[in-house]
């Protein structure tokens, strides 16, 4: 019975005797021992039997296969150690056995001291082939497992091996070309002479070889790392691994850098990083010029001396409350370079790490001079609010929906209520529908235009009106968006009323004075009529014609006074409106009118109501002088007046191209009345007078403008 542990040896021997003495034998070595006596039942029983140890073959078996044919079998199923019994020593033998695996062979009755030690030696032998076997297995396993390519390199640089062989996406050249070829045939020139001096660097000294290099594999580029080490004297071991990712990765990585310190020194507030123990580990430049703060790296606030005692300790009590809560925003002082206080607001922030440690980070943004404008805005907002709320005028504020956010006393008292009353309320609380569409109205042209409006409103109250000249201003925000409409509005009610009663007024003195102008008219009218009556009734041709021409004077007069009466100011007429007009007049009143052809040519020159009359009647004259005298015997004349402003001065030119004034006449002699009064009025205007003969008369007067002009 096999004792526990005990090894179990096959002995296949086809002759029964040798077999029972030998397994005898053996069994006294301590061996378990199952004996056949065929080849072929020898391979069923090593194929079948996983607990035989090793196997005693006798080489000639008689009929059937023989042992080595029967090792050859068995080795094809499972490793085991065989070793071979033969009575025969000859050197056929042992060739017949040297194409097998095999432990040794025996020269049967060589006694048991040789049978036990081949035995044993069988046992160790294949305990180390397994072992190295397996440690082979291991390698190779590892090889295949690893995603680097590791290469066996000569002296020369010539790849004597390599693996995994599958690993062609990696390799330049296919990978059944890689034994046999070298460097050069895998890189650059001068990066192949590279890699051959740091392989024989390898060789000659022993020490391991680190390198990285880059290699265009099928267009795409790549980064390797290699590390060779030495095998022997002519042989360099290199694993080569692809770190194109790790090497954008760290590509990636230095550039964040570069581009956080960039940010982190152009940024003008100030960033630090603290560890969890309040140490200082990084500073931005912004920080460093402000307060030095380079001298704070490494070393926990309480360390850094120009920091005092209490601000330290208030600093790291906030750096454990960050750390606590995730974040914080606080206001903290912090003395500058000189030794100088500045506000400064602070929002603190946790930055976990992969390892576990939570890092403390810090923006700082100096508010110093923020607080110092906070704090005059609100004394300023003080006394601006008890202005206004002091003011003689309205002023409320309301958001774009019409609400009101601020009204000030006057406007509160104007209807009997406090000012917080109409906080809340819209236009449309406060007045009737329509009055609130206006002030809504108004209001959205605040926003959409951004420019200040400009309106008269009504404000209706149960027991009187009231009206205000308000003008609705924007007020915006640091964006410069509108957000609210500021309005001011001044009590005009007094001022309107006293325009009502004005604008009644002057309708009535506006009837009054058309009363008085119908009158005058008439009664200029009555007077005309008379001097036409009266030349038509007198017999006396002389007489009839100075009553003509007093008729032809008062009708001057009295188109002066309607073109007066019908222009805006009764303090001046412009000679635009008034000559042509009296030039028409007067050549119409003459029974020959239509063919005489009249041509006017005045400036927009505004004379006053004396000067008009006084050129009224000079006009009338002139043309009245060559209606009755230029024309006599012509079937056809011209009259041509003009009068424009030269030199601060008004010339008057009338002209006709009739017979021309007789000789011996002259403004100087005048030969009646008519050139008598044309000197008297031009020296009336302080001007000058002249006549011309060509080719008819030609009569030119100049008087100064008026200073208005």
């Amino acid at each position: 019975m096999a004792t526990p542990g005990m090894k179990k040896i096959l002995l296949v021997e086809d002759e029964l005797l040798l077999a029972r003495a030998n397994s005898r034998t053996v069994g006294k070595f301590g061996y378990e021992v199952v004996t056949t006596g065929s080849g072929e039942s020898a391979v069923a029983m090593a194929v079948s039997d996983e607990g035989i140890d090793l196997i005693l073959m006798d080489i000639d078996l008689g009929e059937g296969i023989d042992g080595p044919e029967a090792a050859t079998r068995i080795l094809r199923h499972r490793a085991i150690p065989i070793v071979f019994l033969t009575a025969h020593a000859e050197r056929e033998t042992v060739e017949r056995v040297r194409g097998i695996t095999r432990y040794g062979y025996v020269i049967k009755n060589s006694g048991d001291f040789v049978l036990r030690s081949s035995i044993e030696m069988a046992f160790e032998l294949f305990d180390a082939h397994e072992a190295m076997r397996l440690h082979t297995m291991r390698d190779d396993a590892i090889l295949e497992a690893n995603p680097d390519l590791t290469f066996v390199v000569d002296r020369d640089g010539v790849f004597r091996d390599f693996s995994p062989r599958d690993a062609s996406e990696s390799l330049a050249i296919p990978a059944d070309k890689i034994v046999g070829s070298g460097l050069r045939d895998l890189l650059p020139a001068d990066e192949a002479a590279r890699h051959l001096a740091s392989y024989r660097l390898c060789l000659d000294t022993g020490t391991v070889q680190t390198n990285t290099y880059e290699l265009c594999i099928r267009g795409s580029r790549k980064t390797y790392e290699y590390r060779a080490a030495k095998l022997d004297e002519n042989h360099a071991l290199a694993i080569v691994r692809d770190i194109t990712a790790q090497a954008r990765a760290e590509k990636a990585l230095r550039d964040s850098e570069r581009r956080f310190s960039v940010f982190m020194d152009y940024l003008p507030a100030f960033a630090y990083i603290k560890d969890s123990d309040s140490r200082t580990v990084y500073v931005n430049k912004a920080m460093d010029d402000a307060l030095g703060a380079s001298s704070w790296v490494g070393r926990i606030i309480d360390e850094v001396p120009s920091v005092p005692e209490e601000i330290a300790s208030k600093m790291i009590a906030d750096d454990k409350e960050a750390l606590r809560l995730g974040h914080l925003k606080i206001e903290e002082s912090l003395p500058d370079r000189d030794g100088e206080p500045r506000l400064y607001e602070t929002r603190k922030f946790t930055i976990p790490r992969p390892n576990g440690e939570t890092l403390i980070g810090g923006i700082s943004i100096d508010i110093t001079e923020r607080a110092r404008m906070e704090k005059a805005f609100k004394e300023s907002e003080f006394k601006y609010r008890s202005l206004i709320e002091h003011s003689m005028d309205v002023i409320f504020c309301v958001d774009r929906n019409g609400e009101y956010h601020f009204v000030n006393k006057v406007f509160a008292n104007t209807f009997g209520q406090p000012p917080e009353y109409f906080l809340g309320k819209t236009f449309w609380d406060v007045y009737p529908k329509e009055h609130a569409d206006q002030r809504q109205a108004t209001s959205i042209k605040v926003f959409e235009t951004g420019e200040s409006q400009s309106v008269e409103v009504v404000v209706p109250l149960p027991d009187r009106t009231l009206y205000f000249i308000a003008k609705a201003n924007p007020v915006r925000d640091e964006t410069g968006k509108v957000v609210l409409n500021l309005t001011h509005a001044t009590d005009i009610t007094d001022r309107k009323l006293a325009e009502e009663k004005v604008k009644v007024l002057l309708a009535e003195k506006e009837l009054l004075l058309k009363e008085v102008h119908h009158r005058v008219k008439n009664n200029m009218s009555t007077m005309t009529s008379m001097l036409s009556l009266q030349s038509d009734t007198t017999r006396d041709v002389v007489a009839a014609q100075v009553l003509r021409d007093a008729e032809a004077r008062l009708h001057s007069m009295g188109l002066l006074y309607d073109k007066l009466y019908c222009a805006e100011s009764f303090s001046e007429m412009s000679m635009s409106n008034y000559i042509p007009a009296l030039v028409e007049e007067v050549v119409g009143m003459f029974p020959n009118c239509g063919s005489v052809r009249v041509e006017t040519e005045v400036a927009d020159v505004k004379l006053g109501v004396k000067e008009s009359s006084a050129l009224g009647m000079l006009v009338n004259e002139l043309i009245t002088n060559s209606m009755k005298y230029a024309f006599a015997g012509r079937e056809k004349g011209r009259i041509r007046v003009r009068a424009s402003l030269e030199g601060g001065r008004v010339l008057v030119v009338a002209e006709d191209d009739g017979v021309g004034i007789p000789e011996g006449i002259g403004l100087d002699k005048p030969n009646g009345f008519g050139l008598q009064l044309v000197d008297m009025l031009t020296r009336q205007l302080g001007g000058t007078a002249r006549f011309e003969r060509v080719g008819g008369t030609r009569f030119l007067i100049d008087f100064p403008a008026p200073i208005s002009v």
